[in-house]
């Protein structure tokens, strides 16, 4: 029976090379199964739209440094042998931390399954393997670093500085700052912010629809407000950048600037480096080194908030739901320290400070 190859879908060969292998055959070696596995891949690449450009560098990343190792130790990274995997995994173990062992994990087994191979990561061996070397660092006492939050005092202070400063770079900084921890949105979500997402509210504060969300793929819009203070730092931004603020238009919130300080023509939505550098930049203005503090990452305003919640005693549901998270697990772990002093045996033992 000639098989048609054209008709192949990445499960079918998937399924076929495991067939194969179970009678000794290894049908990969086959130009044509090669020229299915290519054009799957290709399907696959064209098709990224489907997932965050982050979620996308991340696959790149931990794929490529996978591809590069097995190229570099003569060793075949698709479809890869269970050992190739193991070793793999166990080399990296001995620096990185368990949750980049999760990414090149989930790296290895997507790029497999997209290509139309058997994916390595969900046999037992390897899942065990996994297992064991997260429960090691563990033990070891390997913690999840956590994004230095940056609350509402360290947010007044860069308002107070940047507010009043000629310069476009910090009007549009402390403006996306502001929203950035009022709405307590990924930097992802930010960038995708539009005029056309703002409904200013009579007393000039403003209803901000977010359509989509790393929890919310629905296609209903999830809701938050944003205070005349945050509106405020918005308009200051347009104006000096001579931008029509009008919430009818189709177009990026925050923009570019350009080399000479001033507005850039692009209207494309701002890249993660641009968050990145300013929320480092932020750091150095308030001299946070000096005060044993680790920088800004983009994730710090969303610590922040919870944090500051959490300290004026909001409760974990509450905060869960302001900042969009699919349960309290993460509340918990960034407000971890401030809800310690509120638990039975803290307030238990309060009198005998």
């Amino acid at each position: 029976m000639q098989l048609d190859t054209q008709a192949l879908r990445p499960d079918d060969l998937s399924e076929l090379m495991r067939q194969g292998r179970l009678r000794g055959i290894r049908i990969e070696e086959d130009p044509r199964i090669q020229e299915a596995m290519s054009r799957f891949r290709q399907e696959f690449l064209d098709s990224q739209d489907a997932y965050s450009p982050r979620t996308v560098m991340q696959l790149r990343s931990m794929w490529g440094q996978f591809d590069e190792w097995c190229i570099a130790n003569e060793l075949q990274s698709c479809p890869a042998e269970l050992e190739t995997v193991k070793r793999y995994l166990s080399l990296r173990a001995e620096d990185k931390h368990r949750n980049t062992l999760a990414m090149d994990n989930w790296a290895i087994g997507k790029i497999h399954r997209e290509s139309g191979c058997p994916d390595p990561t969900i046999d037992t061996s390897v899942k065990k393997l996994l297992k064991a070397l997260t429960r090691k660092k563990i033990i070891a006492d390997e913690g999840i670093k956590q994004a230095s939050p940056l609350r509402e005092c360290y947010l007044d202070e860069l308002e107070h500085r940047w507010s009043r400063s000629p310069l476009l770079a910090d009007k549009r900084d402390i403006a996306i700052l502001m929203v950035a921890y009022e709405s307590m949105l990924r930097v992802s979500e930010l960038a995708r912010i539009k005029l056309c997402h703002l409904k200013v509210n009579p007393d000039r504060s403003a209803v901000l629809l977010i359509p989509r969300t790393k929890t919310n793929h629905s296609g209903e819009p999830d809701v938050t407000v944003l205070s005349r203070q945050a509106m405020r730092l918005v308009q200051d931004y347009f104006e000096l950048a001579e931008r029509r603020f009008d919430t009818s238009l189709d177009e990026p919130l925050f923009i570019g600037i350009t080399r000479y300080g001033k507005c850039a023509n692009s209207r494309e939505p701002l890249r993660y480096s641009t968050f990145d550098r300013l929320y480092h930049r932020a750091w150095e203005v308030l001299d946070l080194e000096s005060a044993g503090i680790q920088p800004f990452t983009c994730h710090s305003t969303r610590v922040g908030a919870a944090q500051d919640l959490a300290t004026a005693e909001f409760n974990a549901l509450q905060i869960q739901q302001s900042g969009r998270w699919a349960n309290e697990s993460m509340v918990l772990r960034y407000c971890r320290g401030i809800m310690a002093e509120d638990g039975a045996m803290a307030k238990f033992r309060n009198r005998r400070r």
